[in-house]
Order: C-alpha cells, then sequence, then structure tokens
C-alpha cells in the first residue's frame, strides 16, 4: 500500500515541475515577442540599398505530435546576399526578423523565395551598424499571432505561475491591494501584445488573424474595465481566504 504522504509529495513535486517548465516556455515566448517587436521597429528607419543573392535554400522537415499519424512540414527559408554601404561590401544572411522553422508561414515563403530567384533584391540596412541587415524587414505575423495564442494557452499556467509568486512577494512587502489586481493585470499580460501588429503590420489580416486579434482585444478591454472597476469599489477583487477569515471571526464572536 503507498504511503499518502508519499503521493503527496509526489503530487507537489509534479506540480511544481510542470509550472517550472511552462514558465521558462512563456519567458521564452514573452523575450521573442519583446525582441522581434523591438528588431522590427529599429528596421523602419533602415536604409534600403540593392543586394545581389548568392544562395538561397528552402529547407523543410517532418515533424510529428506525440503518438499522432499525421505529420506535419516545418519549413525555414535561408540566404546570403551581398550589398554595399558607404563604399564597403557586406555579406549579410537574414531573411526576416522570424526564428525557426514553421508550417504556418508558407504564403510569406512562398513571397520571399520568389524575389529571391530574381537574383537582385533590396535589402534594409541598419545605417549605424551597416554588418546588421535584413531582407525583409515586415513584421512575421504567423510566428507573432502563434506566440499571442500559445503565451496563454498552455503556457497561461507558467504566467499565472510566476505572477503569482511575483504578487505573494509584493503582498509579504506590504502592498496587500496588488492581490485584488491580479485577474486583470494577467489579461494584460496575455492580450496587450496584439497592439504593436495592430499599429504595424504591413500586411493585411485575413479572417484567421482578425479573429484572435478581435479576441485578445476583447480580453484587453474586460482587463481594463476590471482593473477600472477595482479602483472604484475596493471590495471588489479581494481574496476569497480574506472574505473566509473575516466570515469565520465573526461566527467566533458570536459563540463567545
Amino acid at each position: 500500500m503507498e504511503h499518502p504522504l508519499l503521493n503527496k509529495k509526489l503530487e507537489t513535486f509534479l506540480a511544481w515541475f510542470v509550472a517550472l517548465v511552462f514558465t521558462i516556455a512563456a519567458g521564452f515566448i514573452i523575450w521573442f515577442l519583446g525582441h522581434t517587436f523591438s528588431r522590427h521597429y529599429e528596421a523602419r528607419t533602415w536604409v534600403a540599398v540593392p543586394a545581389e543573392v548568392q544562395n538561397y535554400d528552402l529547407r523543410k522537415s517532418r515533424s510529428r505530435s506525440g503518438s499522432s499519424a499525421i505529420t506535419t512540414i516545418q519549413e525555414r527559408l535561408i540566404a546570403a546576399y551581398t550589398y554595399s554601404f558607404d563604399d564597403k561590401t557586406y555579406t549579410g544572411n537574414r531573411v526576416d526578423f522570424s526564428i525557426g522553422a514553421d508550417n504556418f508561414s508558407g504564403s510569406r515563403r512562398r513571397d520571399q523565395l520568389a524575389a529571391l530567384q530574381s537574383g537582385q533584391i533590396t535589402v534594409f540596412v541598419n545605417p549605424e551598424n551597416p554588418q546588421d541587415s535584413v531582407f525583409d524587414r515586415s513584421l512575421p505575423l504567423g510566428q507573432v499571432l502563434f506566440a499571442i495564442v500559445f503565451l496563454l494557452f498552455p503556457c497561461g499556467v507558467g504566467t499565472a505561475f510566476s505572477f503569482g509568486m511575483l504578487t505573494a512577494g509584493l503582498v509579504k512587502l506590504g502592498l496587500t491591494s496588488i492581490e485584488r489586481y491580479y485577474l486583470p493585470l494577467l489579461g494584460i499580460l496575455h492580450s496587450a501584445p496584439v497592439l504593436y501588429p495592430l499599429i504595424y503590420a504591413e500586411e493585411s489580416f485575413g479572417f484567421g488573424n482578425w479573429s484572435i486579434l478581435l479576441a485578445f482585444m476583447a480580453l484587453l478591454a474586460f482587463s481594463l474595465r476590471s482593473i477600472w472597476r477595482r479602483i472604484q469599489d475596493p471590495t471588489l477583487g479581494a481574496p476569497r481566504w480574506q472574505e473566509r477569515f473575516r466570515a469565520h471571526g465573526t461566527n467566533a464572536e458570536q459563540k463567545m
């Protein structure tokens, strides 16, 4: 017969392990979004120069999810090109600001591949660091929207855990009111990234992209409204344990 204490310890260990894994994954996604938005915004002021394509390749790989018999094809476009800036010749290999391979940017890669096949392209060069260049400086919308959705599910476990730990730390420092804003602030963390592609994305949004953007905009609006309501009404969002504690204290006083 298994000891109940061992089962409890195992459950606690597994819970912490799962939370830690999703926290690390959520941290990577937040880094990716911040890095991509930053690079894309910087490249808006880069200088366009002609370049000559040296080589390119559309690399494909197959992957299978778990025990599923369905395989997906992951694609990644790589290229090398040369360009001149301030009478110096440079070699670049950044196609765009996406990371790795995926299976949902096929249309984008076909357009990039068609341009590379011509042999002559336009690249964008950082005037402050001419070695830094990119062929397609548009926002990799497919990867960005996938990251935003993935950050909510399933990586919302990680953000909820890490944000909960942060909230608990602030409460210990005396900022007890922060507990009331835990859920709406978590909602803002997950929904605020959609503002950047809405403002700065160059390509048009299809039905699927609009569905994702509108859903997260609704979450953002609801979260902001929740914060405003909590500011107006200090009783909203109070942790349930405080209500139970006060109720227990009242019952104890009545019995005395």
